[in-house]
């Protein structure tokens, strides 16, 4: 396996995100929908995702929400893809002018993230030249690092107070 990708995942699991690798879609799939069942999870919204992938996740969750997030109450789930994933921090990148995708990202406890293996680089000045381009083009841009977490209140680390309380993030092995 390659060895940004054992590093990326020493560093996501080090900031308490769980990470899955696959080689498959179905593989993704059973994961995420054991995930929902194990923590009795019955709504997920899909942003972001490939048909095929999309199409798997439709057929086995109870129920799927997809587009207008912004009216939707009692999100358990959703599953969106990052761009990049940082190996030296274990960070994802995500970008996206769609108020979906940045709702995706916030308002469920549980956020599933699918990573390709060749999406993965080494560090931040690996991709400098993208990043510049997305900030002048003023395209929301997520670093993500681990689930929400908040130690303001009387400095107790508190996963999940302003945002999804875990991150899993599956690795898609070519």
């Amino acid at each position: 396996m390659n060895e940004l990708v054992k590093h990326f995942e020493q560093n996501a699991r080090g900031v308490n995100a769980m990470v899955f690798k696959t080689t498959s879609i179905n593989q993704s799939v059973e994961y995420i929908l054991g995930v929902m069942k194990e923590n009795d999870l019955n709504r997920i919204a899909l942003v972001g995702l490939d048909d095929g992938f999309q199409k798997a996740i439709q057929a086995g969750a109870q129920q799927v929400v997809s587009g207008q997030l912004r009216n939707t109450i009692g999100l358990c789930a959703a599953v969106t893809s990052a761009q990049y994933g940082i190996a030296n921090s274990g960070t994802l990148i995500i970008y996206s002018s769609d108020e979906d995708m940045r709702l995706a990202t916030m308002l469920p406890d549980f956020h599933f993230v699918v990573l390709k293996e060749k999406d993965i680089v080494k560090e931040v000045a690996s991709i400098e030249a993208d990043l510049c381009a997305l900030f002048e083009s003023g395209v929301y841009t997520m670093f993500i690092s681990g689930p929400s977490r908040t130690a303001d209140i009387e400095r107790i680390l508190a996963l999940g107070a302003h945002g999804p309380a875990q991150l899993h993030i599956i690795i898609e092995i070519q």
